[in-house]
């Protein structure tokens, strides 16, 4: 069994309709058999695609406060590992966990192709290190020399990986939990909204080989005409 999740909370309805959208295009497809695949989404939400072949794990608002809850304050992202976790645990499976901005357009089995116990999965590199983007001001000056957090080391130099996709197998959840940690540190440092993404590829590429899949999956995310015409 392989499993296919999302993570989806709130009453954003644009968030809904994305989702929708992703599962249709992987249900697609699949095709007829669709026996080795489980979508599990992860919600706090009720009643959700009631009619849908899909899986609900659910999240207690209590549980995604927890999530979402650095030890320098509230960091939204921080939710994303952590039901990667939450499903890991639950199927014990290899498992990718999908932004809602995505749709398929190959076989979503391709992901797992890609997924071992020495490969791990993002989307795909966003083509900067962390020195060269603005974004990371809040940041970059304190880690000029680099620094070490849990065995990784974070400098200017550190690629930018999209969490649009996240993939790995049972036995390297513990490369997730470190990322929170990872995370939790940066987070310290600067509240830079994707460092989610900056922990999670810096783990992922330390410990693994890291493969992308934007040749599987369009993420649609970021600025332009896309996302609005999608919606």
């Amino acid at each position: 069994m392989k499993v296919l999740a999302y993570l989806l909370y709130g009453q954003k309805t644009e968030y809904e309709l994305e989702l929708t959208l992703s599962i249709l295009s992987a249900l697609h497809q699949l095709g007829e058999d669709k026996s080795d695949v489980k979508i599990v989404i992860v919600t706090d939400r009720e009643n959700l695609l009631p009619s849908f072949p899909v899986e609900i794990l659910r999240v207690s608002h209590e549980e995604l406060a927890a999530w979402q809850t650095t030890p320098s304050g509230h960091y939204h992202f921080r939710a994303k590992p952590c039901a990667l976790l939450k499903v890991i645990d639950r199927y014990q499976c290899p498992a990718a966990l999908l932004d809602t901005d995505t749709y398929f357009i190959q076989d979503p089995r391709k992901l797992f192709e890609r997924i071992s116990s020495t490969t791990s999965l993002m989307h795909e590199s966003d083509n900067y290190r962390i020195g060269e983007n603005p974004l990371w001001d809040p940041i970059t000056p304190h880690i000029q020399d680099g620094i070490e957090i849990e065995g990784v080391t974070i400098s200017p130099e550190s690629e930018m990986l999209n969490s649009g996709v996240i993939g790995i197998t049972h036995d390297n959840r513990g490369l997730i939990e470190k990322s929170i940690l990872v995370l939790d540190r940066l987070f310290a440092i600067g509240p830079v909204f994707n460092v989610e993404q900056l922990a999670i590829g810096a783990v992922l590429s330390k410990h693994t080989k890291v493969a992308n899949c934007r040749d599987i999956v369009l993420h649609y995310w970021g600025s332009g005409y896309r996302k609005p015409f999608i919606h």
